[in-house]
């Protein structure tokens, strides 16, 4: 079982800041440093879309995120996002009856921090997901919960700069040989542009995946390298902008719906709340 865990450990690829409802403003950045900045309008996430497969954002009268319909060739799934309280939210699939199942995600917030992330695969199995916050890195632990036996699976750090984009990963894999029980698996650093980061903060479908989050999932502008230290590897990504400088098309990503990083999609992304959209 332990072996098998291990095995989850190769990243899986993750506009939001971190909030008990998963949406928050953006604030579009212009693709070129010397331009003036656009006034600030409050956009949401509207759609984020592949050749075969999209995520469509759906947001109630207050702009609240309440449902992600997910399309996968003709087939549509919808999922609700139940806010317990200020700082929860359960995210699970409604039936075809309309019910809502139980939930497959359920996330807390502290001070509009992301601080726990279960990612069920039963009622009692789950990857459970812990986050800590200092002034320029993030922590994340992961573990296992099957019942009541607690296995430790990895954490990572993400080093943040002053733009507030993690541009620096090291990831540790659990190990009892080491005396600190833990052994550097990966490590990574990453270069951004200054535009909107359209998956930050998103809860689904980042953590559908078995893994760790990108550091995309913490970084507010969109990243256009990333170098894997360990497997002397590196990918470039680029973006394309609209009139208002936000962010709606990025090309050769590993898409986050794919927990297989061999991957690479065109990814297309589109607003609600804010200017034409």
């Amino acid at each position: 079982m332990k072996h098998f865990f291990i095995g989850l450990l190769c990243l899986a690829l993750a506009l939001f800041a971190c909030s008990s409802d998963q949406s928050s403003s953006i604030k579009p950045t212009p693709e070129n440093p010397t331009a003036p900045t656009p006034v600030e309008e409050n956009c949401l996430i509207k759609a984020i879309s592949f050749a075969t497969s999209k995520y469509d954002f759906n947001y109630d009268s207050n702009q609240i995120l309440d449902q992600i319909n997910e399309t996968y060739g003709s087939t549509t799934n919808t999922y609700y996002v139940n806010h317990i309280s200020t700082d929860s939210i359960d995210i699970g699939l409604v039936q075809s009856d309309g019910s809502k199942g139980t939930p497959i995600i359920s996330a807390k917030y502290q001070n509009g921090d992301l601080i726990q992330v279960k990612r069920f695969y039963s009622a009692t199995r789950y990857n459970y997901f812990i986050f800590e916050y200092s002034a320029d890195k993030i922590t994340v632990k992961q573990d296992y919960v099957s019942g009541s036996t607690y296995q430790n699976i990895a954490y990572a750090d993400y080093f943040l700069d002053e733009n507030g984009n993690a541009i620096a990963t090291k990831i540790y894999k659990y190990d009892t040989s080491s005396a600190s029980n833990y052994t550097l698996f990966n490590e990574r650093e990453n270069t951004y542009d200054i535009g909107n980061n359209p998956w930050k903060g998103i809860i689904y479908p980042t953590f559908l995946c078995q893994n760790l989050p990108n550091a995309m999932f913490f970084s507010q502008n969109n990243m256009i390298t990333e170098i894997d230290k360990t497997r002397g590897a590196t990918s470039n990504y680029s973006y394309e902008f609209d009139a208002n400088n936000l962010t709606i098309k990025g090309l050769n990503k590993h898409p986050y719906s794919v927990c297989n990083e061999s991957n690479t999609l065109t990814e297309y992304y589109t607003y609600t709340n804010c200017y034409n959209y």
